[in-house]
């Protein structure tokens, strides 16, 4: 049951919703690219194109959403990671605990498991952790994509 409330939490809604998570299409997507490059390795001679809805999706869009998703992940792992380093001195923060709290902030869920589940809440947690949850909920908010974009020079120059 705690598997599928959290593969939940990550899918979260679907296209345009205003729920947090990769978000249906992307998982979608990323799940057809992977059946493709499996199907490529065993039976290079087929090429097919990715459609979706009817629509064929290129290889940038594949490129951008396997991105995405894996960004995400590689996010939830480096903020459980964070979190944990942060809440050292609590006995409080396991594993779970970490994972879920990266979790629930990234994709805009709400609560997580074990002590950040029903029973208890965010309170418990050192300042310097909520500020750092904060990020990770300005950055599940935004999705990853906008904030990375912050940190290009490019960006900066205006050009």
């Amino acid at each position: 049951a705690k598997a599928m409330i959290i593969a939940l939490m990550v899918v979260g809604g679907s296209a345009g919703s205003t729920a947090g998570g990769i978000k249906v299409i992307r998982i979608w997507i990323a799940l057809k690219v992977l059946w493709g490059e499996l199907e490529r390795f065993f039976r290079p001679d087929v090429i097919r194109p990715l459609k979706v809805s009817g629509h064929v999706i290129d290889h940038e869009q594949k490129l951008n959403v396997v991105t995405y998703v894996l960004g995400t992940f590689l996010l939830l792992a480096v903020g459980a990671v964070i979190i944990m380093a942060l809440e050292a001195e609590t006995s409080d923060c396991t594993f779970t605990t970490a994972a879920t709290t990266s979790l629930a902030t990234i994709c805009t869920v709400g609560p997580g498991l074990d002590a950040v589940g029903a029973i208890r809440n965010y309170a418990w947690f050192t300042d310097t952790t909520k500020i750092f949850l904060c990020f990770l909920m300005l950055v599940g908010r935004l999705e990853v994509f906008v904030i990375l974009v912050l940190f290009q020079p490019r960006f900066w120059r205006g050009g």
